[in-house]
């Protein structure tokens, strides 16, 4: 049920929104979930998946969560599971503090950041952090970017509105540092990805 979820979600999501899903629904709801049949699965069967989530990945357990009302809403729209037989996962996590996701905020901050990005060994990892530091680009975003996307002569990348959250061409201008880093990674990486 929740590969015939994600593929029917497919049709609407970017390709990020899609991969986060389905690494969700892979690794933590199949995993503890598979066997349990959609039809009579019951709020005290899900609850503590969902606490085991949030004891180590809170944003986590209620995207799981999220995802998961979303599969059994499309169990009963498809006729596998009866309408009147709703569980009740809202505030089934524990609560957290959700704030904002830690950023460097301080400029005595951001050289140990560099020092830290500068001293990674792996040349493709190092780049994709740089970008993601230079770009304000996500990093998924940035992982699975098609070369046709950066156009270095006129110092602009033009990410494809399918692969955007909001479905909107995103055009991002790039520094000098950012064109030596892909003119870096291209000789690393040729013409893929």
């Amino acid at each position: 049920m929740a590969q015939r979820w994600l593929d029917f979600k497919r049709k609407e999501w970017a390709d990020e929104t899609y991969r986060k899903a389905e690494f969700v629904v892979r690794e933590y709801l199949n995993l503890a979930l598979r066997y349990k049949p959609i039809s009579t699965l019951a709020t005290p069967e899900v609850k503590p998946v969902l606490e085991a989530i949030a004891s180590h990945a809170p944003n986590r357990a209620t995207k799981a969560r999220q995802f998961f009302a979303g599969i059994v809403t499309y169990a009963v729209q498809n006729g596998l599971r009866e309408d009147g037989a709703a569980l009740t996962l809202r505030g089934g996590e524990p609560r957290h503090d959700k704030g904002q996701i830690p950023a460097i905020t301080t400029l005595g901050d951001i050289a140990p950041l560099a020092l830290a990005i500068d001293a990674y060994k792996s040349p493709i990892t190092r780049a994709a952090l740089e970008l993601t530091m230079l770009t304000g680009l996500h990093p998924g975003v940035i992982a699975a970017v098609p070369w046709d996307e950066a156009n270095l002569k006129t110092a602009e990348w033009h990410v494809e509105a399918e692969r955007m959250k909001m479905r909107h061409d995103h055009i991002v201008p790039l520094p000098k540092q950012a064109i030596a880093v892909l003119n870096e990674l291209q000789s690393l990486t040729g013409k893929g990805h």
